[in-house]
C-alpha cells in the first residue's frame, strides 16, 4: 500500500468515525476504539481538525495526545482552533472527569477567542459559563512533572528516536517522548537526594548511557533503555551541582564533576575510576562546567562558580590554564560554541541579570551582552540568568538561549547583540534547559521550571525588541470582588507597583484605572460598600495605610503612618463591622502585630497576632452576640481566631498543616456551624470548627501547595469549597465528604476570588496567565 493511498484509508476511517460521535446519544460517549483511535486515524489521514474531532468529542479522547499530533509548540488555524484549546489543557486533565473536561475545554476555548467575532458554543457536559477571559493557556506543554526538574538531556536512542531526560528535586530521573508528551519506561531512582544536572554519553561500541549529578553527593550512570544503574561515582563531599563530558585519551567520555566545595573531580565513565581532582577549583559552589575547544584545537574544561570566575583547565593535566573576569556576581550558568569566524565563546550568566561573552582567542575581556529586559521591554537587570544554551540557527548562526528567575526565555544572536524574546514564559524560574531537532530539522527547544512543566519552544516564532506583551496582572498582589453601588458586584484589583483598576466583575469592562503618578507598591489591600461608595483601604511598602474611593483614587481622609518595626510590611487586610455597624479594617503586620483602622478618621490601635511568621490570610465571621471573630492563618502553620475589635484570644489556636497556612476561609455547614478551610503548602485543605478549634477533616486532592480556598454554595444552599494550587488546576471539593466534584484546568497557578452574583456562584481567578471569570452550574453541583 503506498503511502496515499494508506493516507485516503485513514481518512475515510476517521470521517466514518466522526459521522458516528455525532449521531452517538450515549451518556457514557462514544465507543472505546473511538476514543482511543479516532486522533491518531485523523492524523494519519491529514484530516486533523475540528470537523473531524469536535469540541464535543474532545472530553472524551483518551488514546493519543493531540498537542503531539499537532506538532509542539501548537499554533493555532481557523479549522483547529478547538484542537488548539484542548493542546492547552490536556496536559493538566490527568484521569478527570468528563464534566471536568468538558469545563476546562469550555474555558480554554472561551479564553482562546475572546477576540473572535464568533461566541463560544457551549461544550456537551460543561458545568462552567465564561463570562469574561483575558486569559492565556501555554500552548507548549510537553508534561506536567511530578516535581521540579533541575536538570534536563537529549538522548539519541536507537530507531531515530529523540527522547528528553528530566531529573527532579526529589531525586528521579523521568524520560519523555518530546514529540507526544508521553513518559517513556520508568522512573530511575537510587539518588537520595535531589539532581541538579544531566548529560547523555556514548561509550564506544555501546549505548547511549545517561549520567546524573546528585545533591546525594554522587553522580550516577544509567542504561536509559533498561533504566538500570550502572555506575556510581563517589568521592565528593557535598551536592555535585554541575557535570559535563570530557572526552578521554582512549574514545571513552570522561565525567567532569562540580560540587558545592568548590571540588571538580574527574571519573572514567566506564569503569568509574577517578581520573583527577582540581581541588579548591573555585571558592564557593561550583555552579557550570563545559568543555571547550580553541582555535590551536586545544579542548579545555570550563568552569563557573558563585564566586564570580570562568576558569580554563587543561584536559591532561588538570591544570589552570587562564582566568576569565568580568564581574563580582556569583555565576549560575555557562555555555561554549563556535562562533560565526569559527572562533571558540565563552558566555556566562550572572545572579544579576548579565551575560558576558569572551572570545577565547582574541582577549580576555568580555562583551557585555546586555541583561534581560524588564516589563517594559527596556533592556535592564530583572533577575538572575539560571540556564544557558548553544545552539546553531536556521541559517547556520550561533544563537544562545537565555533562561532566567522571572520564567523568560530569550535567544540572543551574539554577532549583533540583538535579542528576541519568547510571547510568554515559565510561571516561575527557568530551571533546566536543552536543544533538540524537531520535524522537518527544526531546532526546538525544551525547558523545565518552577512550574514543574516541560515546555517546547520555537526559537524562530521569537519576536524582536522591545519584547513581549508582559501582562501586568502577573503583579497583581490582591484581587477583591465586593458589591459596589446599586449592588453591581465590582472587581477592584490593586498590584504591587500601585497601579489599580476597577472592573464590573460580571463583564469585565474597565471602569477605572489610576495609579500612574503614586507608583507606590501594594502590600495588601481590602475593599468594602460603605455610604454607597466603595472604598479601597491600601497599605503600600512605606507602611502607610491610604483609604481612598476606589473608583477614583481620591483619599477621604489622611493617609495613616503604621507604627511598626523598620522593613515590617502588611500581609494581609480584612473589612468588618464594629458594635454600631461602622466600618473598621484589620491589617496584619510581619512584627507580629494587628492594626484596626477606622476608614473615617485614619486612626488605629494595635495588637498582638499571635502567630510566630507573617499572617498569609484572613478572613472574619460572626461569633457569639454577633461580635466580629478574627480568623488569622499564618506562616508558622497555625490558625488563630481571636476578637476582631479587641484581640482577646477565643481559645482556638489550630495547628495541623505541616508547613505554612497560605489562605482561609469561612462558611456554614449543614448544622448552621461555622466551619474553617484552610489551604495548606503541604497540599492539604483542613476544616476545623471555628468555635471549638478541633478539626474535622482533611481533603487530599491537589498535586502540590494549596494558595487559595474560598466558599459558596450550591443549588441546594449546600456548602461547597473551590481551592487552587500550584499543580494550575481549580478544585471545587463538597467538603461533607472530601469528594472533588470538579477540576478545571488554569493552565497556571491562580488565586481566587468569589463573586457576590445571587444564586449563580461565579468566581475570578487572577494569576500569571491574566484573569478569568465564570460562573458554575450550582444545580449540577
Amino acid at each position: 500500500m503506498t503511502d496515499d493511498t494508506d493516507a485516503q484509508a485513514h481518512r475515510r476511517i476517521a470521517l466514518a468515525l466522526a459521522h458516528t460521535v455525532t449521531g452517538s446519544s450515549s451518556e457514557d460517549g462514544p465507543h472505546p476504539y473511538i476514543r482511543r483511535h479516532l486522533a491518531r486515524h485523523a492524523a494519519s489521514g491529514g484530516v486533523l481538525d475540528d470537523a473531524h474531532l469536535s469540541p464535543a468529542f474532545l472530553p472524551w479522547e483518551c488514546g493519543a495526545a493531540v498537542r503531539g499530533l499537532l506538532g509542539l509548540p501548537v499554533i493555532g488555524a481557523p479549522h483547529t482552533r478547538a484542537l488548539a484549546a484542548w493542546a492547552t489543557v490536556e496536559p493538566f486533565v490527568g484521569d478527570a472527569d468528563h464534566r471536568s473536561r468538558a469545563s476546562s475545554l469550555h474555558l480554554a476555548l472561551f479564553a482562546g477567542e475572546r477576540d473572535s467575532h464568533h461566541p463560544t458554543q457551549p461544550v456537551p457536559g460543561s458545568l462552567v459559563r465564561p463570562l469574561w477571559a483575558d486569559w492565556e493557556l501555554p500552548a507548549n506543554v510537553v508534561a506536567r512533572t511530578v516535581a521540579t526538574v533541575r536538570g534536563l538531556a537529549l538522548l539519541a536512542v536507537p530507531g531515530g528516536r529523540r527522547i528528553l531526560a528530566a531529573g527532579d528535586a526529589e531525586g528521579t530521573v523521568r524520560l519523555w517522548d518530546p514529540v507526544t508528551g508521553a513518559a517513556v519506561g520508568g522512573p530511575m531512582t537510587g539518588h537520595r537526594d535531589g539532581v541538579d544536572a544531566l548529560v547523555a554519553l556514548t561509550v564506544p561500541g555501546g549505548p547511549v548511557l545517561l549520567a546524573s549529578a546528585g545533591r546525594d553527593h554522587t553522580v550516577r550512570v544509567w542504561d536509559p533503555m533498561t533504566g538500570a544503574e550502572t555506575l556510581e561515582l563517589t568521592g565528593h563531599d557535598d551536592w555535585v551541582n554541575a557535570l559535563t563530558v570530557i572526552p578521554g585519551p582512549d574514545g571513552t567520555p570522561l565525567l567532569a564533576s562540580g560540587d558545592g566545595e568548590g571540588t571538580i573531580r574527574v571519573h572514567n565513565s566506564a569503569t568509574g575510576a577517578q581520573e583527577g581532582v582540581i581541588w579548591s577549583a573555585h571558592a564557593a559552589p561550583v555552579r557550570a562546567l563545559t568543555t571547550v575547544t580553541t582555535e590551536r584545537e586545544r579542548a579545555l574544561l570550563v568552569s563557573a562558580g558563585h564566586d564570580g570566575a570562568v576558569r580554563l583547565w587543561d584536559l591532561s593535566t588538570h591544570a589552570p590554564v587562564r582566568e576569565l573576569r568580568g564581574g563580582d556576581a556569583r555565576i549560575n550558568a555557562l555555555a561554549a560554541f563556535t562562533g560565526a569566524d569559527g572562533r571558540a565563546l565563552v558566555v556566562a550568566g550572572d545572579g544579576e541579570g548579565v551575560l558576558r561573552l569572551w572570545n577565547l582567542d582574541r582577549s580576555d575581556v568580555p562583551t557585555v551582552l546586555g541583561a534581560h529586559g524588564d516589563e517594559d521591554g527596556h533592556e535592564g537587570p530583572t533577575g538572575q540568568i539560571t540556564t544557558l544554551s548553544g545552539f546553531e540557527g536556521a541559517d547556520g548562526q550561533p544563537l544562545l538561549a537565555v533562561g532566567d528567575v522571572t520564567g523568560a526565555v530569550r535567544i540572543w544572536d551574539p554577532a549583533t547583540a540583538i535579542v528576541r524574546h519568547a510571547r510568554s514564559g515559565h510561571q516561575g524560574a527557568v530551571t533546566a534547559m536543552a536543544v533538540l531537532t524537531g520535524s522537518q530539522n527544526r531546532r526546538l527547544l525544551a525547558t523545565a521550571g518552577d512550574d514543574r512543566t516541560l515546555r517546547l519552544w520555537d526559537p524562530a516564532a521569537f519576536v524582536d525588541v522591545p519584547g513581549p506583551r508582559i501582562r501586568r496582572c502577573d503583579r497583581t498582589q490582591t484581587v477583591v470582588a465586593v458589591s459596589g453601588n446599586e449592588g453591581r458586584p465590582t472587581a477592584v484589583l490593586a498590584d504591587r507597583d500601585g497601579m489599580v483598576e476597577i472592573r464590573d466583575a460580571r463583564s469585565g469592562a474597565l471602569t477605572s484605572r489610576w495609579g500612574e503618578r503614586v507608583r507606590l507598591p501594594v502590600t495588601a489591600a481590602t475593599a468594602v460598600a460603605s455610604g454607597g461608595r466603595l472604598l479601597l483601604v491600601a497599605a503600600s511598602a512605606d507602611r502607610r495605610v491610604r483609604f481612598m474611593v476606589a473608583t477614583t483614587g481620591q483619599e477621604t481622609t489622611a493617609s495613616l503612618a503604621l507604627v511598626a518595626e523598620p522593613g515590617a510590611k502588611v500581609t494581609a487586610a480584612a473589612a468588618f463591622a464594629a458594635a454600631d455597624g461602622s466600618l473598621r479594617c484589620a491589617l496584619a503586620v510581619t512584627d507580629g502585630t494587628v492594626h484596626v483602622c477606622d476608614p473615617s478618621d485614619g486612626t488605629a490601635y494595635q495588637y498582638p497576632s499571635g502567630h510566630l511568621a507573617a499572617v498569609t490570610g484572613m478572613t472574619v465571621f460572626s461569633g457569639r452576640g454577633r461580635r466580629p471573630r478574627l480568623v488569622t492563618a499564618g506562616r508558622d502553620g497555625l490558625v488563630l481566631v481571636r476578637d476582631a475589635l479587641t484581640g482577646s484570644d477565643a481559645g482556638n489556636r489550630m495547628a495541623g498543616h505541616k508547613g505554612a497556612v497560605n489562605d482561609v476561609a469561612v462558611f456554614q455547614d449543614d448544622r448552621a456551624r461555622n466551619l474553617l478551610a484552610t489551604a495548606g503548602s503541604d497540599g492539604t485543605i483542613r476544616l476545623w470548627d471555628a468555635s471549638t478549634g478541633a478539626e474535622e477533616g482533611v481533603i487530599n486532592g491537589h498535586g502540590g501547595e494549596v494558595s487559595s480556598v474560598v466558599a459558596f454554595t450550591s443549588g441546594r444552599q449546600l456548602p461547597r469549597l473551590a481551592s487552587s494550587g500550584d499543580d494550575c488546576v481549580l478544585r471545587v471539593w463538597d467538603p461533607a465528604t472530601g469528594e472533588c466534584v470538579l477540576s478545571v484546568v488554569c493552565g497556571a497557578p491562580v488565586r481566587i476570588t468569589g463573586v457576590p452574583n445571587g444564586s449563580r456562584p461565579a468566581l475570578l481567578l487572577n494569576g500569571p496567565a491574566g484573569y478569568l471569570c465564570f460562573e458554575i452550574d450550582a444545580e449540577a453541583l
